[in-house]
């Protein structure tokens, strides 16, 4: 593994930022945190050209809840993105407007919020039927430190994630299979970062960070003031795995990364980067529960969250 990237993934492409840093004799340098660039793949948006092993994470689902795959009959998820857009999932990535559009071929609901009460949970659930927590993945159960994440197939809300999760998702389809892998479906990540593929993704969750690398959470992480006084301790963190963070990029993380709406993407590009660091030393364990075959094959995994505080639920 040459290459770690780290990609800050929003909605809106201005909302899209990636650090990378280079691996180096004594560790690593962190090298650029810019915008992506654009592409039908992840490759070009982020520059790679192959000739490096790239380890790249993403803060999107990777991966559908078993409860609707079981459903769905859907036994592979990196099989389900492959056939997008055509055949019976020629609909799935359009974001249903209305109930009665919902389906297990077109999950995704709603569109967009409308007048109170018009639009609810029940009609997601009713629609699939499943329940509510039927709909969260396992990775995403909540534990003792953290809520419930929200689930891949609802729209509405400032922490929603599905059509973020369907941008990545198209660009991923168009990724060269043979050249690009997705932990945990194809393997575990030392044998992925070791094998024949040139780019590696994971599903990373930056606010996870904080405690993987042992900082105190950071909240209201929107305003630059926060993020300043977050700064020092994400560049101790960094001298601590071997990260070597110089020059203007470091005066930028001291500083709080921007006044601009994008500051806080900037941010969580820094954090996914130093996560992704700690995995590749060791120093954190990738975490996935292997023995439990919903999550190599369709649920995935969160990079370096627990498994022991979040058991699957009936």
């Amino acid at each position: 593994m040459d290459t770690l990237v780290h990609a800050d993934w929003g909605v809106a492409p201005t909302k899209r930022w990636a650090a990378t840093a280079e691996r180096t004799g004594a560790g690593w340098e962190m090298v650029s945190l810019a915008p992506l660039g654009s592409g039908p793949s992840f490759s070009e948006c982020l520059g790679i050209d192959g000739r490096a092993t790239t380890l790249v994470g993403v803060d999107f689902p990777l991966g559908v809840p078993a409860a609707w795959a079981d459903r769905a009959q859907v036994s592979s998820f990196p099989e389900l993105v492959a056939g997008l857009g055509s055949g019976r999932w020629a609909g799935f990535s359009d974001v249903a407007g209305t109930s009665d559009e919902i389906s297990l071929e077109r999950p995704f609901y709603p569109h967009r919020a409308g007048p109170r009460g018009t639009v609810r949970r029940a009609h997601l659930t009713d629609a699939l039927g499943l329940t509510w927590d039927q709909l969260h993945r396992r990775c995403e159960q909540p534990a003792a430190d953290q809520r419930a994440a929200c689930p891949l197939f609802w729209t509405l809300g400032a922490n929603q994630v599905g059509k973020g999760a369907l941008a990545g998702w198209a660009l991923l389809r168009s990724e060269d299979p043979d050249r690009a892998a997705v932990w945990p479906f194809h393997g575990t990540l030392p044998e992925l970062v070791s094998g024949p593929a040139s780019v590696v993704l994971a599903e990373t969750y930056p606010a996870d960070g904080y405690g993987l690398l042992g900082l105190s959470p950071v909240q209201g992480k929107r305003r630059n003031e926060v993020r300043r006084r977050a700064g020092g301790a994400l560049l101790a963190a960094a001298d601590r795995l071997s990260v070597r963070i110089d020059g203007r990029l470091r005066t930028e993380i001291a500083t709080g990364l921007g006044d601009d709406a994008a500051g806080e993407d900037r941010f969580d590009a820094v954090v996914g980067l130093l996560v992704l660091a700690a995995v590749a030393s060791g120093s954190v364990p990738t975490g996935e529960p292997r023995a439990d075959p919903a999550v190599t094959s369709v649920e995935g995994w969160i990079l370096g969250r627990s498994a022991t505080t979040r058991p699957r639920r009936a």
